[in-house]
């Protein structure tokens, strides 16, 4: 090996996901949510541990994290149509 981390593979992150969750207290589990787009770059891996368990807590979070993507693709493409890539 040469000092670089291997890129995670899409079934990586779901094999990760699930030790992360076998490792934790049942009763503090908040949710969780794997999301690996096409080309698996970009993944969303998100573990929350909330000992209150709160559903519409853990909905806010991952629509924020899915928000926050799509701004993200909407300012890249919007830089490719204004000057290259």
């Amino acid at each position: 090996m040469n000092g670089e981390q291997e890129k995670p593979t899409p079934e990586g992150h779901f094999r990760r996901m699930a030790e992360l969750i076998e490792h934790n207290d049942a009763k503090d589990f908040g949710g969780a949510f794997v999301i690996v787009p096409p080309l698996g770059e970009n993944a969303m891996v998100q573990l929350t541990l909330d000992p209150k368990q709160d559903v519409a807590h853990f909905f806010m979070l991952l629509q924020t994290k899915i928000s926050q993507a799509l701004e993200e693709i909407k300012q890249r493409e919007a830089r490719s149509h204004f000057g290259g890539r």
